[in-house]
């Protein structure tokens, strides 16, 4: 399904050609950033914006808001991390709980079921879409502020594959500021465009998505469940 959405979006977005020994940037168009990357990625987006599909993120989505209004530092959550997402699924697996005073600060991102989660910190380049599976315990969502999550008006399975496109990651790689640690900033991201297909593709792919994330789901759990019939069988063999 991935290699399906990258294919189309690779027919309607042509890669530009940037100027490789020569940089030309106008005082006036600078901002707050000098930095040469930035510069290359204002370029880069320029040109993007000529093919139709290509839209600001933030028409497409809004950042999810980090009230932890209604969750006591006692209370149990799910916590969200960079080790616990499969980056060739974007989905979240196993993730672990913990009580919220357990947690550091940097573990208090409220989260919902729906949401897609953007690495913008570190090297990492996890994309994931938080399906119904979390859900299931029942407790609250938390992630680590290492993903800005981004809540999409509709399609939102599309939309975690199509972040993952190269184009997308070129994007963020050229936004990104830090010499430490990379990071991008929410001011930052405005300027990020996203392919954004035609409704109907859209909703086709993202249905598709759905569907295959339902097979993996029941994949696992019986993969689950045959682990716990392989770990009885060896202890009463054991034990016999």
């Amino acid at each position: 399904m991935v290699r399906a959405v990258h294919s189309e979006i690779d027919v309607k977005v042509r890669w530009p050609q940037l100027p490789r020994d020569r940089l030309v940037v106008r005082r006036a168009k600078l901002g707050d950033r000098w930095d040469v990357s930035y510069a290359r990625g204002r370029l880069l987006r320029t040109a993007l914006a000529e093919a139709r599909v290509m839209a600001p993120l933030f028409t497409l989505a809004r950042p999810v808001p980090s009230s932890l209004r209604g969750i006591g530092e006692d209370d149990l959550v799910v916590v969200v991390q960079a080790d616990d997402i499969n980056e060739s699924s974007f989905l979240v697996e196993r993730p672990r709980s913990s009580r919220l005073a357990e947690l550091s600060s940097r573990m208090r991102q409220p989260l919902s079921v729906g949401d897609v989660l953007l690495c913008t910190t570190g090297q990492g380049e996890q994309v994931a879409y938080l399906d119904e599976s979390l859900s299931a315990v029942g407790l609250p969502l938390l992630g680590s502020a290492t993903f800005t999550a981004l809540r999409f008006t509709e399609t939102p399975r599309f939309y975690a594959v199509a972040l993952a496109h190269p184009i997308v990651r070129k994007q963020i790689q050229l936004l990104s500021s830090g010499t430490v640690q990379r990071f991008v900033n929410k001011r930052d991201l405005d300027e990020l465009l996203v392919p954004s297909l035609g409704s109907v593709w859209r909703e086709d792919f993202d249905a598709r998505i759905d569907r295959a994330i339902e097979r993996r789901r029941e994949a696992l759990a019986a993969l689950d469940r045959l682990l716990d019939a392989a770990q009885r069988f060896v202890q009463e063999g054991w034990q016999a």
